[in-house]
């Protein structure tokens, strides 16, 4: 065998075991994740608004927004603030946490990170690292360590929490810390 039959030999050998080796391609026609588990939706510095016949409920801002319609909930990040009024229309409380999921269905939102809830009516600030509104009882909850500094009073140290959403009337299910009057 000559020396550029034998070349030749090497060159086409090598292309087709290097051709033949495996790739990480996917399979032709097939997404990386399935449909479902996409949002079907992204919105960038967004502002909903919650109305209930002309009564003004909730106003949400977030900097990202995902819909998951197959999953039937909204995830809320890059900081998410929320204001809740009252049936006359003024500003009632508000919350300012760092990520938020609600149910689509119910509207029940748990908002999660740095919590914070202030209320307007009372001066109460709850803080936490998870919460849960719940839209049908329009109760706040949270099984989680709470904060609750209101004018002239401090609770420091309790575990898990029930509130109304104006943290007007509020329980402390095991207080650990202190009571500051």
């Amino acid at each position: 065998m000559t020396r550029s039959a034998l070349m030749q030999w090497i060159l086409a050998a090598s292309l087709f075991l290097g051709g033949s080796g495996c790739t990480d391609q996917g399979q032709p026609g097939r997404d990386p994740l399935p449909y479902e588990a996409l949002p079907s939706n992204t919105l960038f510095g967004t502002e909903i608004t919650f109305l209930d016949s002309l009564w003004l409920k909730a106003r949400v801002r977030a900097g990202r927004v995902q819909w998951y319609p197959s999953q039937q909930q909204t995830l809320l990040d890059s900081g998410v603030y929320v204001e809740f009024f009252s049936p006359a229309l003024t500003r009632a409380a508000r919350l300012w946490c760092d990520s938020a999921r609600v149910e689509n269905a119910t509207n029940d939102m748990w908002a999660f990170g740095s919590v914070r809830v202030e209320s307007d009516s009372t001066g109460a600030r709850l803080t936490t690292t998870w919460l849960q509104w719940d839209n049908r009882s329009r109760k706040l909850r949270t099984n989680a360590f709470v904060r609750i500094e209101r004018p002239g009073e401090l609770v420091e140290g309790g575990q898990g929490f029930e509130s109304d959403e104006y943290l007007k009337h509020y329980t402390i299910f095991r207080v650990r810390g202190t009571v500051t009057p």
